[in-house]
């Protein structure tokens, strides 16, 4: 994953004018910024990777928070940290709420209307 060097106000625009998939890849990028270090922006990247080359959805990732659920057993073998793995449910939640702000913002900036897929 790449980790561009963008204002907020332009990166979060961008990431709304992108389709799904690179919502997801943009999610990524937000947690990998967060980590507190190199190894752990390391393990996002190899999670990240895991996540693609499975075609796990955003609703598969939101399920690991479910200690007890198969894509929670999948995702340890997979070598997901489990702590990554536990916290995605509630990541995306706090991912989501500046996304769709941005988006409403883009949309009054255009006249309103939108397509809420897009």
């Amino acid at each position: 994953l790449l980790y561009p060097s963008q204002k907020k106000d332009a990166r979060v625009l961008s990431i709304i004018r992108r389709p799904m998939k690179k919502s997801f890849e943009e999610f990524f990028i937000w947690k990998a910024r967060k980590a507190t270090n190199p190894r752990q922006r390391e393990l996002i990247d190899q999670s990240y990777a895991v996540i693609v080359d499975n075609f796990w959805s955003i609703d598969d990732i939101k399920a690991m928070a479910d200690t007890s659920s198969r894509i929670y057993e999948l995702a340890m073998e997979a070598g997901i940290p489990d702590g990554m793995a536990r916290a995605f449910k509630k990541e995306l939640k706090a991912f989501k709420q500046p996304y769709r702000e941005a988006r409403h913002l883009v949309d009054m900036q255009a006249g309103g209307g939108g397509d809420p897929d897009a």
